[in-house]
């Protein structure tokens, strides 16, 4: 039997989804929150096409945000409580992610003011943070500064992107590229390794 090979979510996957969001989600009201496993939550929306659903999925493997039917599921996990309690009844305001980043922004407004959940699809890496002004509120997985000295997450503390370690395609020049070329690496191989937001499709 063959192997299943994962789509690539990469930085341009979750751009389209953002705009498929912002053609089909925005402004619509949030009707309840599901949690069908132990890294995915699902947003319930009613739309003027019907209850549609918006499922974010912090898997190690499979992280994801697609809008998709939603499965049952209870939320047991604390931070998918907190965003039932603080979400429940809000409108999903804009969607927006930086160019070739794997870090997509859901505003939402809501009777106590403007949130944000941050879905951050980055492999083992990945994570639902929300945000209130600038600060955390709240984290599907919390990191201490003893598993990360570089990106500590806690409630309460300034919410910071992902440290970025590469440049974008847009922002390399053409000597760069020659002298990388000149590695005799695979193209393809060096781009992944050396450009941020590309991935191997």
């Amino acid at each position: 039997m063959e192997k299943l090979i994962p789509p690539a979510f990469d930085s341009l996957v979750l751009a389209a989804v953002a705009q498929e969001i912002q053609q089909n989600l925005l402004d619509d009201r949030i009707t309840g929150l599901v949690q069908p496993d132990a890294y995915t939550v699902g947003l319930r929306l009613r739309t003027r096409r019907g209850t549609m659903g918006l499922l974010c999925s912090i898997h190690p493997r499979w992280a994801r945000c697609v809008i998709a039917p939603l499965p049952e599921g209870r939320a047991v996990h604390p931070f998918a409580v907190q965003l039932r309690a603080r979400l429940d009844g809000g409108r999903l305001h804009a969607a927006g992610v930086d160019p070739f980043e794997r870090v997509l922004t859901l505003t939402c407004e809501t009777l106590e003011g403007d949130v944000h959940l941050v879905v951050e699809v980055m492999g083992r890496h990945s994570n639902l943070l929300l945000v209130e002004g600038n600060r955390v509120a709240g984290a599907f997985k919390t990191v201490t500064p003893a598993m990360s000295r570089v990106r500590p997450i806690a409630v309460g503390q300034r919410y910071t992107r992902p440290p970025r370690t590469r440049p974008t395609p847009s922002e390399v020049d053409a000597a760069s590229l020659a002298s990388w070329l000149a590695e005799g690496r695979p193209v393809g191989e060096m781009l992944v390794a050396r450009l941020l937001g590309v991935s191997p499709p």
